[in-house]
């Protein structure tokens, strides 16, 4: 949040690339949020969705797609309002003059601040050692919700919608208070704590595998990101820019240098549309295509459409209008917005199911994200800098297929991966053995025998329930139920 108003607010180069290297230096939340999600959904069958749209919580690719539609036209419609040009000399100019890219920079800093309130009082511990450790946060927060229960009951009391003596169960704060009471140190043993995993049990060749594949992804789609807007707001060949190079005639396919002329609000709102197109795809189709064809498939088959798309983006600036420029360029945005959501969220299942068990998978994700973030540094410097020279030489066709290149070697580590089983197969199994002969044995003592041996006790169910409620016994869960009538 702080390095995001830095940038705000930044006059001079140095300051904004001291801005930029502070965000970078923060940016390790990307591993500590996949591994939180990993470790709330283990299990293989859930994690296409687990890591697209896990409704009704949404998850990180789900939620950067939105922020690729909102973010643009956020920074597209706020972004130096007042027109200031570069070396504008204003006499005694007012806040928006003087930091004509502070206000989107405001609005992002409190969208940090709200993510960060929900993060401490509402997001709970997943790491297992750490998880009966008592969090002042989250009791704040259950408080908060109790008092949000009592006031709508209140105002439902008096509009006439709820009885004063009136009162569901889902309406109780006793729930939250006994789900925090185990935080408590003198209710629940300490564990003991877990030595760190060695380099052999991170670093595995699948694991290798992974890091290298997920780092050039993030490499050539960073580079794509930014490369893009810049290509997008060039000179058009159209135009009378010093700054292009019209088409050769020897090589008018190789040698040109232009791009669509467009304005900051004009791609802002180009964005927004390819965010929303994004999300569609994000929530209907990713989830159901990745559960029928499998995470490794999909992997395979998007990445090797991501040269084809890098190939093919410069060429549209040789269309004969801006209309058809921004039309077919548009196609191939999605196109290649299809491939990066498959892509995304498969690397990561890869990389989950990559790990042995739960107790490398942080250090196996912070390897990944510092990768990753050098494959982020260095495929914009390297691409900005391709493109200022093939500009330069009339061939802004440079910067695209070296791109295009980097996206060949990132597919080729795909094709060296297995999927794996994930490290909750082996546990769900032990635990299934465990719980299968405990139901066996139940079975042939008889419910209540068995449940009088298990140490159980039925659970009675008022006379009312009595004619609705049938005993059931659940062999498939880890803890069996038994409903009994107090008439048997």
């Amino acid at each position: 949040m702080l390095a995001t108003l830095l940038w705000g607010f930044s006059r001079t180069l140095w300051m904004a690339i001291l801005a930029r290297a502070l965000q970078g230096a923060a940016n390790g939340d990307v591993g500590i949020i996949r591994t939180t999600v990993a470790e709330m959904v283990p299990f293989r069958e859930l994690q296409p969705r687990a890591f697209s749209v896990r409704l009704p919580s949404s998850i990180m690719p789900l939620i950067w797609t939105f922020g690729a539609i909102a973010g643009p036209a956020l920074g597209g419609a706020l972004a130096n309002p007042l027109n200031v040009q570069p070396g504008e000399k204003i006499e005694h100019p007012n806040f928006l003059q003087r930091y004509p890219y502070a206000l989107p920079n405001l609005i992002c800093a409190g969208f940090f601040t709200f993510g960060i309130t929900v993060g401490v009082l509402f997001l709970e511990e997943t790491l297992e050692t750490l998880k009966n450790k008592r969090d002042y946060g989250l009791r704040l927060g259950d408080k908060l919700k109790s008092l949000a229960r009592s006031h709508v009951v209140k105002a439902e009391q008096v509009l006439g919608l709820r009885r004063a003596s009136q009162r569901q169960p889902e309406d109780e704060p006793f729930l939250d208070d006994v789900q925090r009471s185990k935080d408590l140190p003198e209710q629940q043993p300490k564990l003991p704590k877990q030595a760190a995993p060695s380099i052999k049990e991170i670093l595995t060749k699948q694991s290798i595998y992974n890091i290298l594949s997920y780092a050039l992804l993030a490499l050539h789609n960073m580079a794509y990101d930014q490369l893009l807007p810049v290509y997008m707001s060039y000179p058009s060949l159209q135009s009378d820019s010093p700054y292009i190079t019209k088409p050769s005639t020897d090589s008018p396919f190789l040698r040109f240098a232009g791009g669509f002329g467009l304005t900051h609000t004009q791609i802002g709102a180009i964005s927004a549309v390819y965010g929303v197109v994004s999300v569609v795809v994000q929530i209907f189709f990713y989830p159901m295509i990745a559960r029928r064809l499998g995470v490794l498939y999909c992997l395979k088959c998007v990445n090797c459409f991501f040269p084809f798309v890098y190939f093919l983006m410069p060429f549209t600036a040789l269309l004969p209008n801006q209309r058809w420029q921004i039309g077919v360029c548009f196609v191939i945005m999605e196109l290649k917005a299809i491939c990066a959501i498959f892509a995304f969220p498969c690397s990561s299942i890869m990389i989950t199911n990559s790990a042995s068990s739960l107790r490398v998978l942080g250090t196996l994700n912070g390897a990944v994200t510092t990768t990753s973030a050098i494959g982020r540094a260095i495929g914009p410097a390297v691409i900005g800098g391709v493109f200022t020279l093939g500009v330069k030489r009339g061939y802004i066709v440079a910067a695209w297929w070296v791109m295009a290149t980097f996206a060949v070697l990132g597919a080729i580590p795909v094709f060296w991966l297995v999927e794996g089983k994930g490290f909750a197969s082996e546990e769900h199994e032990a635990d299934g053995e465990v719980v299968d002969d405990e139901d066996d044995r139940l079975r042939e003592e008889g419910l209540e025998g068995g449940a009088e041996a298990a140490g159980q006790l039925p659970i009675l169910i008022p006379n009312k329930q009595q004619n609705e409620e049938e005993p059931v016994a659940d062999a498939n869960d880890d803890h069996t139920s038994l409903l009994t009538k107090s008439g048997k």
